[in-house]
């Protein structure tokens, strides 16, 4: 394969077809000790955001308020749905 004086080269379509890579999408060159890989690259703006929604949403189910008169045990009982597991028979609710 000949590099044009433009460094360019031609990725062979069965490559480009393993890689799911089509014209226009980008490809970054990766150092591998002598070697180069070349891969298809995930655009950073798109991942970075993408990944802050997902943070977002998963805080989101954490999100909440309480009362102020909220006991420990109404808030355990609030997570946990009333469903506390103790091996400590003092802290049970049967206990």
């Amino acid at each position: 394969m000949r590099v044009t004086t433009k460094g360019q080269v031609t990725i062979p379509l069965e490559i480009r077809r393993e890689l799911g890579v089509s014209a226009g999408d980008d490809v970054e060159f990766v150092r591998d000790g002598a070697s180069v890989v070349v891969r298809k690259a995930m655009p950073e703006a798109e991942s970075a955001d993408a990944l802050r929604r997902r943070i977002e949403t998963w805080l989101d189910r954490f999100t909440g308020s309480a009362d102020a008169d909220a006991t420990t045990d109404g808030i355990l009982d609030v997570t946990r749905g009333g469903e506390r597991r103790t091996s400590d028979p003092a802290l049970s609710d049967n206990g």
